[in-house]
């Protein structure tokens, strides 16, 4: 207010005429004021009032007289701070030259006060309302900051100005810090001037003279330094501001904390390749830097989600610096085919890719057992497999002897087709039309082959009976011998015609093999093992304990099932 008063003093002494005079109000204690007015004060020109009531302030809602006890108008020292409350308050300070201070709330400074010899300009400052002559006693240095010249007056009030200074504001503070501004040098304090400096705002600001102790107030002389000092906020890009004043001069200084940042840096995962069919596959591990407060952090994709620093696995959620992340999905039921994951960390994002083995159609080696010993132009079918090693449908065909055929998985029975993973094949044939003949099948899955044979059953030089071929032995030859020469023993010899048969079929065997007109009888004496049997006594016999391929005695001919 006082800088504003004079320099409106010297604007109005060139526009004024050449005599002095003070014009007052007509106002009195108790007259109305605006709400807008409060803190504004007036000189009354009444000759009746006194002085104690020459000075009006406006409360609000009425100009109250400055001597009336108005707690606006202090009488007695007040030792608290100025604050936003207290904007227009008059404090009486014995300490300083003039002892009156008022609180200007927005700077939150007690600030020199001298009533105004002015007229209300309704600006919130006041002007003179005439100018000077060189003898009006109202102009006088007292009334003009000290080293300031106006109109030939040179000032004697107060500190003296300084000339500008200037503090580099200080952004991308951490929080909760002294920060320190660097020192500048003072100069410019008119001679004879008292240099005093004020700092206030937020963050608890302090200054140092000269390298000295941290205060809130000093005197500084010429070509000393000033270093500035406050506590940065406690969040994200919060502004504190200091006001240093030296005298008229003032300076402003601001450290403004760190800005919130949720943009990462990039980040890659690693795209795999020749992944399993269907299956749930786990990107490598990636650590998030470059942000300084938690992130937003999601996925997108068929299935796909993400774990944030090892914890359980989601769509979504927030990550911090330093934190690790990892994706996972299930891979495509398809060989070759790719699936995708979006990860989005503030806004920065990577798309990973897992990529499924390509088609194969080549199985693991299959075999199918050969068949002997099979009777002659008959259907035989295969024992069934399954196909394994195959991650698509293969092509599967069959060729060679006695049209041979395959049935895929139980289907019906074709010569080609294709087939799955883990389903069964079977083959069949029509075997030779000729003995100890074999005929061979040719299947083929996906490029691997195997060869089935079927063989038929060798030339029978006896008499079938049964199915079976029949031979009789000498006497004292054993059923082993017999059949050694004509494929080996079968064990129709007992099952058939021997002791777990029947005596119809040992008649049946005997009567082919030419032995005729002869009794029948079913008997155990001696050597019972011989099974179905002629006697020397020209008889038929089938003994009843068990029948051995190696049983023999001097006087029996056994009939023996061979095998060729």
């Amino acid at each position: 207010m006082i800088r504003a008063l004079l320099t409106l003093l010297a604007f109005c002494t060139l526009i004024a005429p050449a005599h002095a005079a003070l014009d007052g109000w007509d106002n009195k204690p108790g007259d109305p004021c605006t709400a807008a007015e409060e803190g504004h004060t007036r000189r009354n020109a009444s000759a009746d009032l006194d002085g104690s009531q020459i000075t009006l302030i406006c409360d609000g809602s009425q100009w109250q007289s400055a001597g009336s006890g108005m707690t606006v108008m202090q009488g007695q020292e007040d030792p608290g701070p100025c604050s936003p409350e207290k904007h227009g308050v008059i404090r009486f300070n014995s300490d300083d030259d003039p002892p009156w201070q008022y609180c200007d709330g927005g700077l939150t400074l007690w600030l020199p006060f001298r009533f105004p010899q002015c007229q209300d300009d309704d600006a919130g400052d006041c002007m003179l309302a005439a100018s000077r002559i060189g003898n009006d006693p109202q102009f006088k240095p007292s009334s003009i900051r000290c080293g300031d010249k106006l109109l030939g007056v040179t000032g004697t009030y107060g500190s003296g100005s300084s000339n500008a200074f200037d503090l580099a504001d200080v952004t991308g503070a951490e929080f909760n810090t002294l920060i320190t501004a660097p020192a500048v040098t003072i100069n410019g304090i008119a001679a004879g001037c008292p240099g005093e400096v004020f700092v206030s705002g937020e963050g608890s600001p302090q200054i140092s003279i000269n390298g000295g102790a941290w205060t809130s107030w000093g005197a500084i002389a010429n070509g000393q330094t000033l270093a500035v000092r406050l506590t940065s906020g406690g969040t994200f890009g919060v502004k504190r501001t200091a006001l240093i004043s030296i005298g008229s001069t003032d300076a402003e200084w601001s450290v403004t904390t760190i800005q919130a940042d949720t943009t990462p840096d990039a980040f890659t995962f690693t795209d795999q390749t020749n992944v399993a069919l269907s299956t749930l596959t786990t990107s490598n591990t990636i650590a998030i830097s470059g942000i300084n407060t938690s992130a937003p952090v999601f996925v997108t994709g068929s299935g796909a989600e993400i774990s944030i620093n090892g914890g359980a696995w989601g769509s979504s959620g927030t990550i911090s610096n330093g934190e690790t992340l990892q994706v996972r999905l299930t891979s495509s039921l398809t060989p070759g085919a790719e699936m995708t994951a979006t990860v989005n960390v503030g806004g920065v994002s990577d798309i990973w890719s897992i990529t499924t083995v390509g088609p194969d159609t080549t199985p693991s080696a299959f075999v199918f057992l050969d068949l002997t010993d099979q009777d002659l132009n008959s259907l035989v079918e295969s024992e069934t497999i399954t196909i394994s090693g195959i991650n698509t449908s293969a092509p599967v065909s069959v060729s060679g002897d006695g049209s041979p055929q395959i049935s895929i998985n139980g289907g019906g029975w074709v010569t080609s087709g294709t087939i799955a993973n883990g389903q069964t094949l079977a083959v069949r044939l029509t075997s030779a039309n000729a003995y100890i003949t074999a005929n061979t099948a040719t299947v083929n899955v996906g490029g691997v082959t195997d060869n089935w044979s079927v063989t038929t059953k060798p030339d029978c030089g006896g008499a079938m009976v049964g199915g079976y071929c029949w031979y009789l032995g000498a006497a004292n030859q054993s059923c082993t011998t017999v059949c050694d020469s004509h494929g080996g023993y079968n064990e129709a010899t007992k099952t058939y015609a021997g002791s777990a048969g029947t005596n119809d079929n040992c008649n049946a065997v005997l009567t082919a093999l030419g032995v005729t007109n002869m009794s029948f009888s079913t008997y155990c004496s001696t050597n019972c093992g011989s099974g179905c049997l002629q006697h020397t006594s020209s008889k038929r016999y089938r003994t009843t304990s068990a029948t051995t391929a190696g049983a023999k005695y001097s006087a029996y001919k056994r009939a023996c099932a061979c095998n060729g």
